[in-house]
């Protein structure tokens, strides 16, 4: 199975696909044509994402044709079509219909929208699980895999059997981690929430059901080939806040909450894919600092929404801020309008935000000595909500998991980074003292000493 196969006869588009794919490391087949293949085929047609060029296609009731054909020759788990301007509805349909996941503007190949696809589909295609989650006499209804490490390939466990006997299970602990395939995410949150046996295993479970449907709401709000009704997008909003309240629920009866989002979420630290795993923290927090349940979970949906504007700015500017480099001055500026741009991909796509959650997800990098963005707004006119939704993506990314590392402690990056934030003029002196205090009832940090602070 290889990572990506590219159809095209325009070298500048073939060169910006390998150019993205050079930087993670993507193994990359090309293709000029596709109908030779049709009576001869390739010897190894498995790819786990394909990217068909459109954009030289005259006829726009050609472009199903063309998924259609690539359906036949390669085996893919998910097809991107790349088109030079927004196609009708009509065609949009027919494209996936025929077999297009997912449709993208030429231009758009210089945004960040391509790394976030790529990075779910390629890089996030297993997903780890835990071991204790797995339920002797029970039958599954997917694959778990193991990594070998040095082939760097994925093979799976339960190829042979499906019922989970206590010597199979036995095997499966015995290594050290397993994974199933995103695809099987829904059959796995199924099979969770059928033999829940404890609040931890159910409390997993709709994590992922949350982070699927963030999946989905990300591609609503930025896939080309979708146009949204009113009543698509309040029911994927409905969808996002139910799996919110349920999952809210289940973490407040678990003693760690904090163990379920680490050990469940995806996707690199302080990453737009980590927007889930905010959402929880946020979720925790505010129930804690007093929120009731429903401006709670408003509160989880704006961090599921606040930076999926990130999606829009170049490529270049989300490799500088992924490995905090300097941005220039255009490309701050740019940088500084996705909390608008967060807004106005939800308005475009008809989801019914409310007028509060717009406040909140405009101000998310406002800064209490002014310099913040967009408004610049002083810090008496910040809210609770944003400034949690900030600080929280900062710890975030403060507490990545780097290879070849012990596990770090948790609790004492979380109260390292709590100083950090009162030493600073980033958020006003009445959310630091609000944060602190739900911080310790929520049981994300606990008592300090010097010792723990340095």
């Amino acid at each position: 199975m290889r990572d990506l196969i590219v159809v095209s006869q325009n070298q500048r588009f073939i060169n910006d696909i390998k150019h993205i794919a050079s930087e993670y490391s993507f193994e990359t087949h090309i293709m000029h044509e596709m109908d030779s293949l049709v009576d001869n085929p390739l010897e190894e047609n498995y790819f786990k994402v394909g990217i068909i060029d459109g954009t030289l296609t005259s006829a726009k009731n050609e472009l199903g044709g063309i998924i259609q054909v690539a359906r036949m020759v390669f085996d893919m788990e998910f097809l991107i079509l790349v088109v030079p301007k927004r196609v009708e509805q009509a065609i949009a349909e027919e494209v996936k219909k025929y077999g297009a996941n997912y449709i993208l503007l030429d231009s758009e190949l210089e945004t960040a929208k391509v790394d976030f696809i790529l990075s779910q589909v390629i890089r996030c295609a297993f997903i780890p699980i835990k071991a204790e989650d797995l339920v002797v006499d029970t039958r599954l209804t997917f694959d778990i895999y193991h990594l070998i490490a040095h082939k760097g390939r994925f093979l799976p466990i339960t190829a042979f059997f499906k019922d989970l006997t206590e010597k199979r299970l036995e095997k499966i602990r015995a290594v050290n981690e397993i994974y199933i395939h995103r695809r099987d995410l829904k059959a796995y949150g199924d099979y969770l929430a059928k033999n829940e046996g404890n609040e931890v295993r159910l409390a997993r479970a709709k994590f992922l059901s949350l982070n699927d449907s963030y999946i989905e709401l990300v591609q609503l709000l930025t896939d080309q080939g979708e146009f949204s009704s009113f009543e698509k997008g309040k029911k994927l909003l409905e969808r996002c806040r139910q799996f919110c309240g349920e999952l809210l629920f289940h973490l407040k009866q678990v003693k760690d909450p904090t163990l379920i989002i680490n050990n469940s979420a995806i996707g690199d630290f302080g990453s737009v894919e980590r927007s889930p795993a905010i959402a929880c923290y946020a979720g925790v927090i505010g129930l804690d600092y007093g929120l009731n349940e429903e401006k709670t979970i408003d509160l989880m949906v704006c961090c599921l929404l606040s930076d999926i504007g990130l999606l829009t700015i170049p490529r270049g500017s989300a490799i500088k801020l992924k490995h905090d480099l300097k941005l220039n001055s255009e490309e701050f500026r740019e940088y500084c309008r996705h909390p608008l741009v967060s807004v106005e991909l939800a308005l475009s796509r008809k989801l019914p935000l409310e007028e509060r959650i717009r406040e909140y997800i405009h101000q998310t990098h406002e800064q209490a000595d002014a310099k913040g963005f967009p408004y610049q707004l002083v810090g008496d006119r910040l809210k609770f909500e944003p400034q949690l939704i900030r600080f929280l993506w900062g710890l975030d990314k403060a507490s990545q998991i780097k290879l070849n590392t012990s596990r770090p402690d948790f609790q004492r990056i979380r109260r390292r980074f709590l100083k950090q934030a009162q030493d600073s003029k980033t958020f006003n002196s009445g959310f630091l003292i609000s944060l602190e205090g739900a911080m310790k009832r929520a049981g994300l940090i606990h008592r300090e000493t010097e010792r723990d602070i340095d």
